[in-house]
């Protein structure tokens, strides 16, 4: 804070994927509903501002801080005053005349943001996002062994996918079935995609897998702890056609060449480049990006070809290739996490970098 010349940090999330990490980063906690705070001074633990008591008990729990706030506004008690003006007072109250707010622009509805402004009249108030984020974005030893933890969750339930790929099974059953594990497991968000055909990521699909089907299995999952992961990878119902192959090699052959770039001071925009370098050899096309910084919720950096960033040592990465042949009308993604080492990156699961052939019950 001090080298950004501000008195103290507030920090706002959401229970939402993308929203929840900058509350969850600093207190182990983000409510479903309603905006969390957090204010960091230079010294000491955070005060955290939650609007509800069950968010509060919860809060306590998980993080072990002693200053947990309940506002009431999320029980509408009478004379419970807005949460973003109780924050604005107490920093009065301290004598702060520099704040950061990580989440000013992008998280905090308008309506608590004219609150914020309202309360800290006279204030210098600037956006700190960017500076959490970048601090966010290196992992300590802790966090990248949560990181590991939530990928042994998101495996052991990817693990169970291939039984239930049989012709005939609707694959919103097996997307069904995968969540039902995951939130007995304790996940908190969770996005879990099974299909076959050309566009792969849909929360709800009628499809129903027949034989011949190349089927991706897409597994995305925060923990208990708010550790983000995502994890991928490809069935063929039966024996794979000829355009099913190149699409699957094309995938993981991605997948590997931006994981061989992943290195500490070489240019993201490299990593990205292995995608397009790979759809333009096999005649396929591109799809979704082709990944992010991971750790509590989503993370810098965003692997885009026009990126002046450059990978640092410390950075977890989900790389989740994705292409597709247009002209067949099918589509594939992988999914696998990578530490940035001085040396290099390590891939974290122990997926198989193949297809797996499914074969059938019947």
């Amino acid at each position: 804070m001090a080298a950004s010349d501000i008195d103290a940090l507030v920090l706002a999330g959401r229970g939402v994927l993308t929203c929840y990490g900058l509350v969850a980063y600093a207190t182990a906690y983000t409510p479903l509903i309603r905006t969390a705070y957090a204010l960091l001074g230079r010294e000491g633990e955070p005060t955290v501002w939650l609007a509800s008591d069950v968010d509060a008990e919860a809060a306590a729990e998980r993080s072990g801080l002693a200053d947990i706030r309940m506002t009431g506004e999320m029980h509408a008690a009478p004379g419970a005053r807005p949460t973003a003006a109780l924050v604005a007072a107490e920093i009065r109250a301290r004598g702060a005349t520099r704040i950061g707010v990580a989440g000013l622009a992008d998280i905090i509805p308008r309506s608590e943001a004219a609150l914020l402004e309202e309360g800290l009249h006279g204030v210098s108030v600037t956006d700190a996002t960017a500076l959490v984020k970048n601090v966010k974005q290196t992992k300590d030893a802790d966090e990248v062994a949560g990181l590991r933890s939530a990928l042994t969750l998101a495996t052991e339930t990817y693990d169970a996918a291939p039984a239930m790929l049989q012709p005939g099974a609707p694959a919103q059953g097996v997307v069904a079935e995968l969540e039902l594990m995951l939130r007995a497991d304790g996940a908190t968000e969770l996005l879990v995609f099974v299909h076959a055909g050309l566009h792969i990521v849909k929360r709800v699909t009628d499809t129903v897998l027949s034989e011949g089907d190349l089927v991706t299995v897409c597994v995305e999952v925060a923990d208990r702890y708010g550790y983000w992961v995502e994890i991928a990878g490809l069935f063929s119902l039966g024996e794979p056609s000829e355009p099913a192959l190149n699409l699957t090699a094309g995938c993981y052959e991605a997948l590997r060449l931006a994981g061989e770039r992943l290195r500490d001071g070489q240019p993201v925009a490299a990593a990205t480049i292995a995608l397009d370098e790979v759809a333009e050899r096999r005649n396929l096309t591109t799809q979704l990006g082709l990944g992010h910084g991971i750790g509590i919720d989503h993370d810098l950096p965003i692997l885009h070809s026009e990126s002046d960033a450059a990978f640092e040592a410390g950075q977890v990465i989900s790389v989740h290739p994705s292409l597709s042949d247009a002209e067949r009308g099918i589509g594939a993604l992988v999914a696998d996490a990578f530490h940035v080492t001085p040396t290099g990156a390590q891939r974290l699961s122990t997926l198989p970098l193949e297809l797996t052939v499914v074969r059938s019950d019947g």
